[in-house]
């Protein structure tokens, strides 16, 4: 598994990617963004460009309207997040995004500022083919 991970705060070590997650979002601030790209492996029924993996890009810029707090791995106050499955370069991946409001910010539809950096982040995003 190969992993991307990116935020608006410093982030502390853990051993796996999805201990980092948690733990990154756990102590997420008021006003801060998580990102995280995840390679999955093909095999077992997972098959690149099919099913969950279908789509063929990130769709950007991301809509905060996409954002849910039921898409978050631990749901947590002033957090929402989103998932997007998806197949670049013939290699499977999962983007996962957490935003948390400012405080008193918690509404689905309120505007977030640190999504256009959230946004920023993922334009660099450059995913070659697997050789």
């Amino acid at each position: 598994m190969f992993a991307v991970v990116c935020g608006s705060r410093s982030l502390k070590s853990a051993v796996s990617q999805p201990a980092i997650t948690v733990s990154a979002t756990a102590a997420m601030p008021p006003g801060s963004a998580f990102l995280t790209i995840t390679e999955y492996r093909p095999g077992n029924g997972l098959v690149p460009g099919q099913g969950l993996f279908e789509s063929r890009e990130i769709p950007l810029p991301l809509d905060r309207r996409r954002f849910r707090s039921n898409a978050l791995l631990v749901g947590r106050r002033g957090q929402s997040g989103l998932q997007h499955f998806f197949t670049s370069g013939g290699r499977p991946f999962c983007l996962y995004a957490v935003i948390r409001g400012s405080r008193g910010v918690t509404a689905a539809g309120a505007h977030h500022p640190q999504l256009a950096g959230v946004n920023r982040v993922l334009r660099s995003v450059a995913i070659d083919a697997r050789e």
